[in-house]
Order: C-alpha cells, then sequence, then structure tokens
C-alpha cells in the first residue's frame, strides 16, 4: 500500500468530522434555502456532536438519501432514519 493510502478497514472506521458536517451542511443549505439565522457554527457543532460516532460512509450515504428524497432541509432524526438502511 502507498504512503498516504487507506486500507477499507480504516475507511469504514472512519467518523465523521466538523469538516464533513459543515461541508455537507453547505451543500444542504443549496438543495434546501434556509433562514439565514440558521446559518451558524452552532448548527454545525450540534450536529458534529450528534454524528461523530458515526461512520463517515453511513454519514455520507444517509446525507445523499435525504437529498434525494425530502423536500426540505433535513433534521437530525431524516439522517438518522435513513442511516438505519446501512
Amino acid at each position: 500500500m502507498a504512503r498516504g493510502d487507506i486500507s477499507l478497514i480504516e475507511a469504514f472506521s472512519m467518523k465523521v468530522t466538523q469538516e464533513l458536517v459543515e461541508l455537507t451542511l453547505s451543500r444542504f443549505a443549496v438543495l434546501f434555502p434556509v433562514p439565514e439565522h440558521s446559518k451558524t457554527p452552532e448548527l454545525a457543532s450540534v450536529w458534529h456532536g450528534l454524528f461523530n460516532d458515526m461512520g463517515i460512509e453511513v454519514f455520507n450515504a444517509a446525507c445523499r438519501d435525504c437529498a434525494m428524497e425530502l423536500k426540505s432541509f433535513p433534521l437530525p432524526a431524516d439522517v438518522h432514519r435513513f442511516a438505519g438502511a446501512y
């Protein structure tokens, strides 16, 4: 394995980071416009606190499903519900 590469096991054990949450919320804000007062660092911090123990692959898949299925900005409960499929 080349330096910088990660194994499949390592990839599945990686957890959600603050940066990933911020990126995901930014993408959701483009798809589902939210009021300006909702675009705060606290929102990302709360979401990170809720999802920091979830695997990245599961989080990404659940958020992709939210983006494809929902008609409004997802709540953390929506992400958890879609994560159940993975």
